[in-house]
């Protein structure tokens, strides 16, 4: 919600723009909202109320009650209790975690991809993304080095 307040002091911006600065919050879905909120799109951000950001916000956090169809929402059949629903700003990435130690919990295949930090999706991996691979062994490597000399410094201190 501090984005929408950032967003808000710049007056040069529409309403619906001004909510695409929130995570996962993108212009056709923040249209819909302002719709629904039966806000005038064409407005400045300045000109915006307090009721009507409250209405906004409420409208973005439950958008199944205002008759916004579930193929429009970012977030289908949750695992734990099978609602759809939009997720927005930080719920994104706490619910991308959760999804993903389901899956490596239950050795599915693509949670285990992910875990190997491989290709997730089929895509060839014989000659392309090779660039990771070769960053991550270089400071694997680095961490092994700086680990042997601080080994060596101990050996050596012991012996004086």
């Amino acid at each position: 919600m501090c984005a929408m307040e950032a967003a808000s002091r710049q007056c040069f911006s529409e309403y619906f723009s001004m909510y695409c600065h929130i995570l996962r919050v993108g212009r056709r879905f923040a249209f819909v909202c302002c719709r629904k909120a039966d806000i005038d799109v064409n407005n400045r951000a300045g000109e915006l109320t307090e009721e009507d950001f409250e209405k906004i916000v409420t409208i973005m956090q439950n958008p199944s009650q205002y008759r916004i169809p579930n193929w429009f929402l970012n977030r289908e059949e949750d695992i734990k209790d099978g609602k759809t629903g939009q997720l927005l700003s930080t719920a994104v990435d706490n619910k991308l975690r959760e999804d993903l130690e389901r899956m490596k919990k239950i050795r599915l295949h693509r949670g285990l991809r992910h875990y190997w930090g491989l290709r997730v999706r089929g895509q060839h991996t014989k000659t392309t993304g090779r660039k990771q691979q070769h960053q991550l062994q270089k400071r694997a490597n680095k961490k092994e080095k700086e680990a042997n000399e601080k080994g060596k410094l101990i050996e050596y201190s012991l012996k004086n």
